[in-house]
């Protein structure tokens, strides 16, 4: 094994294992989030152009009474959710920054980043073992004749 296939093979499973470390850091921070948030209503009150998609702006009243809003980072087009509609908001009360953290509780906003992130993070770690492999044990492999 030459030096550039050593280094690609270091990048790529460099690449992979901070890839799956954030993914497993964000999914630890979702698990926290859902164990000690507090889940509220709240209503969709606006939809903001991002680009050609449209993410949510979501009222919502926190555990002290006061109203706030949650502006989804998530966008999609079509919208996910019209004007008017209700949603859930989990955010958690024991962060300072609670209503900027706060969450729409569906399945791809709370558990979309941290699943996509560990699953290319897993498939660099696995691409780099692999060639790895055909490098060392198999003597390369001839991909152009």
């Amino acid at each position: 094994m030459n030096k550039k296939e050593r280094f690609g093979l270091y990048i790529c499973a460099i690449t992979g294992l901070i890839l799956l470390s954030i993914g497993i850091n964000q999914y630890s921070m979702i698990k926290d989030l859902k164990a000690n948030g507090i889940e509220v209503l709240g209503e969709v009150v606006e939809l903001r152009a991002k680009g050609s998609s449209f993410s949510p702006v979501v009222e919502f009243i926190d555990h002290v009474g006061i109203k706030r809003l949650h502006y989804s980072k998530l966008s999609s087009d079509p919208p996910r959710f019209f004007i008017g509609e209700e949603v859930n908001i989990l955010y958690d009360p024991r962060d300072p920054k609670y209503p900027v953290n706060a969450k729409i509780n569906s399945t791809i906003t709370v558990f979309g980043a941290p699943l996509l992130l560990t699953i290319m993070g897993s498939f660099f770690i696995v691409l780099s073992l692999v060639v790895w492999y055909i490098i060392k044990f198999k003597g390369g492999v001839v991909l152009f004749k």
